[in-house]
């Protein structure tokens, strides 16, 4: 699509690409209702599966996931109404959310060590992770930072999709090693995946939560007050999936003050990182079939 010019010093504003991406992008249907109905506190079970009764291929991806190791159900289950009886609401509302959005990275071209398969599992993994330091720090938004942390980098997905020609110089550029990939997005955009994500999110009306999740998982420190727990969660899952290079790992910079404000606000130690990472590679093997688009 790329009508703009990245290469001159003068960057067109965000507010300007944002503009032109919302002619040329949309949200999947389905996830939007799934959205919507989601973070609808009075919504229940059965509005989810009014939705998801239209979308048999959607409803299988779900059921298959369910059933898979991640979960561990002591018995098979072969429709939705048992899948929440099971496993409960908001954790199938999260697997609706993820097998919907998988759509969205759907591409074949690899450039380096990046695809959108590899991005895919990244994001899966953070979400993973981020459950898991939710849980382990004793907070009840374990479900909350997973839907979150699916969705971080789509503002990457918006610059491969688009920006394609641009997005490869910012894979290739030698800085992207050592200063990471917000500095080199921003380099050559005018703008880091972080910012682009959060714009796109709030265009598709993606509840507000998550979008500013987006905005700060590379910069804790930067979320509003009521999200910075989430946004904490996130940031510290990236950082250790990044670290075990599980699917794409995006470059960041790492910030000590960041890494010090984050296990002071989860009220961690060194020794429950550690714990969070020993158990990644299991929690990684037994959610395999959630990687699969």
């Amino acid at each position: 699509m790329t009508e703009f010019d990245f290469s001159t010093e003068k960057k067109p504003p965000l507010s300007q690409v944002i503009e032109k991406l919302g002619e040329v992008s949309t949200l999947p249907q389905v996830l939007q209702r799934i959205l919507q109905v989601t973070s609808d506190p009075n919504a229940g079970a059965s509005d989810l599966q009014d939705i998801l009764r239209v979308d048999p291929a959607l409803t299988a991806k779900i059921l298959k996931v369910a059933n898979s190791a991640y979960y561990g159900l002591s018995q098979k289950v072969v429709d939705m109404k048992k899948a929440v009886v099971f496993l409960g609401f908001k954790t199938v509302k999260n697997l609706a959310v993820a097998a919907s959005v998988c759509d969205l990275f759907k591409s074949e071209e690899n450039i380096n060590d990046y695809s959108r398969k590899e991005l895919w599992k990244h994001s899966v993994v953070v979400a993973i992770c981020a459950k898991s330091i939710a849980l382990r720090a004793g907070l009840k938004i374990s479900e909350e930072v997973f839907t979150a942390a699916i969705m971080h980098d789509i503002g990457i997905v918006m610059e491969d999709q688009f920006f394609n020609k641009d997005f490869a110089r910012v894979l290739q550029d030698p800085r992207l090693e050592t200063e990471g990939m917000p500095f080199v997005e921003k380099e050559v955009f005018g703008f880091d995946h972080a910012q682009l994500g959060e714009r796109v999110a709030e265009h598709w009306k993606i509840p507000k939560e998550i979008s500013r999740i987006i905005a700060s998982h590379h910069q804790p420190r930067s979320a509003p007050e009521d999200h910075t727990l989430q946004a904490a969660i996130v940031f510290l899952a990236n950082v250790i999936c990044n670290a075990k290079k599980a699917g794409y790992a995006v470059r960041q910079k790492i910030n000590r003050e960041d890494i010090d404000f984050v296990l002071k606000h989860l009220n961690f130690e060194k020794d429950d990182v550690a714990v969070i990472v020993e158990e990644m590679n299991s929690e990684i093997s037994m959610a395999k079939d959630l990687f699969i688009i």
